[in-house]
């Protein structure tokens, strides 16, 4: 659903309207006459929409509880209470509760209809109990109790909030519309550094591949690790189908077979099906549980709607840079709700233009413009038509993975440690990307 200030209808723009008007004079200083006359018709017509200023009123409420709503789903976090659902609280990430804070700030700041609403139950909040009860549920203690069934501690939940409540005050006095945002994210930014798992516990089911057997078998950064972070918190069931696109030997087919319990395709373009079959059979897996396929990422030879889920370790960014790549050649393959986790080699900020001479110890131009920031990555994403995109954001693992691979005694590690030895490290990181296939209408 859309706020219906996107939208272009009559009944649309009357509580777009009435909405504006709440906010800047107040619900009871407005007049039916003064919202039809900001439509541009008179009152008699918009009676044929709403019966009154009330029933206005309960339309925006309608409007905003259905929004509310699509918010947690969109970063798929529970939408009913922990009492009603307890289990859908468990494992819930750090990172998908920090993406979440980011998309509410700004639909509260930025989305017109939601931050007029937020506005005009700041200033009635002190005029009815109504009011007051609203606030609360939508911007005070609702958030607040949500934020702390999540982290299972209400001062922790306090810790995260508590700033973000303030800075939407800051952000309706400040001059431009994005000091705010910046000061949010860089809160945010801190508290995730403050609640990351340390290096023992984070990579808890990748420290059993760590043998000189598996880690000849990675072909860049730590795939294993990138894969552990990427689906730290993830939605998807065990026993789901899910396509490892780009899946390269086959090791992290393994683990997501083994460690996850998925049913897993490993589709790759470069490796021997034949080979992978066989290093799964020696991993204990049956074809059902791991199954090779050859498989150009660009033709993909599945039915439609084969997979549950869609995880992509390290590849994406060779294949998935064209704007038309996801809603006509993958999205197909992924059922309605399905998951898409993808990690991605990033830039801190994108460079292209000034490439750091580090960069190029290694790397060519050409090579490094398959690698961008979480800017370039959201914007190119957020024109899918097919699926919502329900985070961007950096990954932790960059030294990790990358100390990892530069240990490796081959020449494509030994190349790329010009680069990172002289520092190109700082210019570099890892994102994660999630998007949630759109049901059908």
């Amino acid at each position: 659903m859309t706020t219906p200030s996107k939208k272009s209808t009559t009944k649309d723009r009357i509580l777009s309207e009435a909405v504006r008007l709440f906010a800047r004079d107040g619900y009871e200083a407005v007049t039916v006459e003064q919202i039809a006359d900001a439509v541009g018709i008179k009152a008699p017509s918009l009676y044929k929409h709403y019966k009154s200023k009330r029933d206005i009123f309960d339309s925006i409420l309608r409007c905003m509880e259905s929004q509310d709503a699509e918010q947690a789903a969109a970063c798929d976090l529970p939408e009913a209470p922990k009492s009603d659902t307890p289990d859908a609280y468990d494992g819930i990430s750090p990172a998908s509760l920090a993406a979440f804070c980011r998309q509410q700030f700004r639909y509260w700041t930025q989305d017109p209809f939601a931050s007029a609403f937020r506005r005009m139950l700041t200033i009635e909040q002190h005029r009815s109990p109504e009011m007051n009860r609203l606030f609360q549920q939508y911007l005070g203690s609702g958030p607040l109790g949500y934020t702390a069934d999540i982290l299972g501690s209400p001062t922790d939940a306090l810790a995260l909030y508590g700033p973000m409540f303030l800075l939407y005050s800051v952000h309706d006095g400040s001059p431009t519309t994005t000091d705010a945002a910046a000061q949010l994210d860089a809160h945010i930014e801190a508290w995730l550094s403050a609640h990351s798992a340390p290096p023992a516990t984070r990579y808890s089911l990748s420290s059993k591949y760590a043998t000189p057997e598996f880690m000849s078998l990675i072909m860049g950064p730590n795939p294993l690790k990138l894969l552990e972070e990427l689906l730290a918190g993830h939605r998807i069931p065990a026993g789901a189908r899910v396509c490892d696109l780009g899946s390269g030997q086959g090791l992290t087919s393994v683990f997501l077979a083994r460690e996850y319990g998925f049913r897993v395709t490993a589709a790759d373009l470069w490796s021997d099906p034949e080979e992978n079959r066989r290093f799964f059979a020696r991993m204990g897996l049956t074809d059902e549980q791991c199954h090779p396929v050859k498989a150009d990422a660009n033709a993909l030879p599945f039915e439609p709607e084969s997979f549950d889920a869609i995880v992509s370790t390290d590849s994406y960014n060779y294949f998935g840079r064209d704007p038309a790549y996801l809603d006509a050649k993958l999205l197909p393959f992924l059922k309605p709700g399905g998951l898409l986790y993808v990690t991605v080699p990033g830039m801190k900020h994108d460079c292209h233009d000034h490439l750091p001479p580090e960069l190029l110890l290694s790397w060519t131009p050409e090579q490094l413009d398959y690698i961008h920031d979480a800017a370039w990555w959201a914007s190119l994403l957020g024109q899918c038509k097919g699926a919502d995109l329900l985070s961007v954001s950096e990954m932790d693992a960059a030294d990790d993975v990358w100390a990892d691979w530069l240990a490796q005694d081959n020449d494509y590690a030994r190349n790329d440690r010009k680069s990172m030895q002289a520092g190109a490290g700082r210019h570099l990181n890892f994102l994660r990307l999630v998007l949630r296939k759109r049901p059908r209408p």
